[in-house]
């Protein structure tokens, strides 16, 4: 309703009936909106939770707008999501996990093995993955458009599975994930003998090359010395 406020006229007050019995009350939607202001009210669909920072804001307000160019605020979404977990010196949420679980599972000294809390483990305390969060974002920016076209009769024409959503058995459920989520092969995080072969010829290579370039340029020196004799 505050987000729509802007395309009611100006001289309409409006008010919402909340509660019952006792506990019956009407809000003045109108002043409600007034105080708030229109960017706020306008960033309400997609951030339910009032932001104290105008750049923040006006990237809520970005979401609700039908237009392709919302999509470039994910980045914002990002460094908005590593604030909510304490983390303001970070802007990638990927980088936000590294340093939570880090803090959490540290390596011991002598053994080089994790430093486990006595209850467990519990992957809920970190934040989503880049890739989690940009299916949440795009269902976020569909959800927000209507909310804030609620007052056309076709409140958005964009189809759900383009925004977050799958369909299965006529039913749209929830994208989670997109791509693999594990390594599909060991091979993929580990360091094979061979690698580490290759990579002592390549310094080896590197040495004897600056060794035979370090011998060509004492030879010339010498025979530079020995013309001016």
């Amino acid at each position: 309703m505050l987000a729509n406020m802007g395309n009611i006229a100006e001289d309409i007050q409006i008010c919402m009936e909340v509660g019952v019995g006792k506990n019956r009350r009407f809000i003045n939607i109108t002043e409600l909106h007034k105080a708030l202001g229109v960017n706020l009210s306008a960033a309400l669909p997609a951030f339910s939770i009032m932001s104290k920072s105008e750049e923040f804001t006006e990237c809520f307000i970005q979401l609700s707008q039908p237009s392709e160019k919302r999509l470039d605020f994910f980045d914002k979404i990002q460094e908005f999501v590593c604030n909510v977990y304490g983390l303001k010196r970070l802007k990638f949420i990927n980088e936000a996990r590294v340093a939570l679980f880090q803090k959490t599972y540290k390596f011991l000294d002598n053994d080089n093995s994790f430093r486990l809390p006595k209850k467990g483990i519990d992957g809920s305390s970190l934040p989503p993955c880049k890739t989690e969060l940009y299916n949440h974002f795009l269902r976020t920016c569909y959800i927000s458009e209507i909310w804030s076209q609620a007052h056309l009769k076709v409140p958005t024409v964009n189809e759900p599975s383009d925004y977050g959503w799958v369909e299965i058995n006529n039913r749209y459920e929830f994208m989670w994930f997109s791509g693999t989520q594990l390594p599909t092969s060991i091979d993929q995080i580990t360091q094979s003998e061979e690698d580490d072969d290759n990579e002592d010829m390549v310094e080896n290579s590197s040495d004897s090359d600056s060794d035979s370039e370090s011998e060509r340029e004492e030879s010339e020196m010498s025979r530079s010395e020995n013309e001016n004799d």
